[in-house]
Formats: structure tokens, sequence, C-alpha cells
């Protein structure tokens, strides 16, 4: 890294490597682009960033680019992209400001890792081969395994450090540095990442070989698929067979049921024409009768009458005594 945090092939100063307690900067626009892998979203390139990107175990900052949200940073063919929601034109000056209490949660934790890793390493001579930092709390592997009760001394050591406040040295080795380094770590590498190495360098075989067995289950899968359709024709056929034997069905019922209905309906014309024809011979018979009598009727009064005009002529042709006639109790005139 050359003086002012520029690394080889990339644009963007990175202030994060000068100053990590750095939140707040200006910075100028060197390209905005739409981000292809979210809709509404702007990749910005800068001239200089306090934005750390997503690598090593440790996720991206957040924060903001003057009114513009950052929800990612990326660091992609040596350019460090800040992942907006809205654009900005090239040559614009803009102000950044990352979300300070989430970042300094991931330096205490990836400080952490390295007091525990540095502990871990000196008891036990276990190494490292991977962390990761989350929201809350920080994973690690080793290789090798640790009892809870030294988990306990290592969490205990890992408080003394914190506690003594020690200076954290940030440094950057030379080439002659890093390949001895590297040396050192080829000799120290575990029999897992031993074992990937393999896997990386007979590539082309396990490729190959995985490419057979693929091929292999597709042919598998495909003689189950032709069973599965035959089957399914299968049921098909016995599906239209029973479909044919329950319309079959259906259109005999419906005959049984039509004609049923016809004798039915022939039956309850018959029964009601024999009460009509037996009601008709009453009303004939209460008719004549009827008749009969009212004629009797007829004559009858008549008679009455008759007798009662005779009666009434009768009387009327009676002398009626004087009021000084004096009658006994049967009606007879007595004369004094």
């Amino acid at each position: 890294m050359t003086e002012n945090g520029l690394m080889d092939g990339t644009r963007t100063e990175k202030l994060f490597y000068n100053d990590s307690h750095l939140s707040k900067f200006t910075a100028m626009v060197l390209e905005c682009e739409p981000y292809e892998k979210k809709e509404g979203c702007y990749a910005v390139e800068l001239d200089r960033t306090a934005f750390f990107p997503e690598g090593g175990g440790q996720y991206a900052d957040t924060g903001k680019l003057k009114d513009a949200k950052v929800s990612d940073v990326r660091e992609k063919n040596g350019r460090i992209l800040h992942i907006t929601d809205q654009p900005f034109e090239a040559g614009e000056i803009v102000e950044g400001e990352i979300d300070w209490k989430t970042r300094f949660m991931k330096m205490q934790q990836h400080t952490g890792e390295h007091i525990v890793s540095g502990i871990v390493h000196a008891r036990y001579g276990f190494n490292n081969v991977g962390f990761h930092l989350g929201t809350e709390d920080c994973t690690m592997d080793f290789d090798g395994e640790i009892s809870k009760e030294a988990l306990q001394e290592i969490e205990l050591e890992a408080n003394r450090a914190v506690w003594k406040n020690l200076t954290i040295e940030v440094s950057y080795p030379s080439k002659e540095e890093l390949e001895e380094l590297l040396r050192e770590l080829r000799m120290k590498t575990p029999d897992e990442i031993k074992r990937y190495q393999k896997i990386i360098t007979n590539r082309d075989a396990i490729l190959a070989d995985a490419k057979a067995k693929a091929d292999a289950m597709i042919e598998e899968a495909q003689v189950q698929t032709t069973e599965l359709v035959s089957e399914h024709e299968i049921m098909q056929q016995a599906y239209a067979q029973a479909n044919e034997i329950v319309t079959q069905a259906t259109a005999q019922a419906q005959e049984i049921l039509d004609n049923a209905t016809m004798d039915a309906n022939t039956i309850r014309v018959g029964a009601i024409q024999y009460t009509d024809d037996l009601l008709a011979n009453a009303e004939s018979i209460i008719g004549h009768t009827l008749d009969s009598y009212t004629t009797k009727y007829d004559g009858l009064i008549n008679s009455l009458q008759e007798c009662y005009d005779t009666v009434r002529s009768n009387r009327s042709e009676l002398e009626v005594p004087s009021d000084d006639g004096y009658y006994d109790e049967n009606g007879q005139g007595d004369l004094r």
C-alpha cells in the first residue's frame, strides 16, 4: 500500500487504513452507474472513502452519502463501489458519513477475534482457519478441539488483555516479510486445508467423475420418467373407462326415473278420473232427490195455503155477537 492508502489497481484512497476512527469525510464522485444486482440502486465509485468494503470475514460499513443511503460497499476488480439508493454525477463533491455505532461494534469484535486467536495459538498451538463477524457475535474456527475448561481460561485471559487497554499496532509487511509469513503458513497448513488443496489440484478428474455420476443420475431419472409416463397413461385409460361406466349408469338411472315418473302420472290421472266419476254420480243422485223433495214440498205448501184460505173465508162469514150478550164458559149465550 502506498502512503496515500492506495493499493495497486485501485483508484480510491482507503482512508480507513490510515484512521480507523474516521467517521466523516469529503470525496469526489469518479463514476456512478445502475447497480445490476438490485433495481433502483446505484454503484458509486469515489476518489477516497472511509467506508470499509466487505472482506476478510468482516461485512461492509453502512451510512450515507449526502442524502443517499449507503446499504453496502463492495470491492470488485480493483474498484470500491458504494451501493446507494440515489444517483450522483461524475465530478460531484459529496460528504460521506458511516454508521459509527455499527462500525465500532465490528472493530471491537475484530480486535477481540485477534486477541482470542493469539491466546489460542500461544497456549494450545491451534491456528485460526476462519472467522465471521455477525451483528451481535463473532464465530471462529480452529484446527483443534478446545475443551470447555480451556474456553473459560481463554475468556478470562482475553478479558485481562482488554482491561490492560493494550496499544493496537497496524503494520504492513514488506514483500520479503510477506513471503516469509506465507512459507510459515504453508508449513502449518492443517490437514483439512491440504485436503482442499488436493481437491483443487485434481480439479479436472473430480469434475469428470462428477459429470459421469450426473449423467448416470440423469439417465436413471429418464428411465423413471418413462415408467411414470406409462403409469400415467394407464391411469388415464382406467379413468376414461370408469367415467364411461359412470355415464352409462347415470343414463340408465335417469331412464328408470323417467319411466317411474310417467307411470306415476298415469296412475294419478286414472285415480283423479275415477274420483271424478264417483262425485258426478253422487251429484246426480243428490240433484234428483232435491228436485223430488222440492216438488213434494211445493204441493204441501199449496194444500196448506188452500186450507188457510178456506178458514179465513169461513170465519169472515160468521156473525159476531153484540157486547151485551152473555156467554158461559163454553161460549154459549145466556139470555137474562
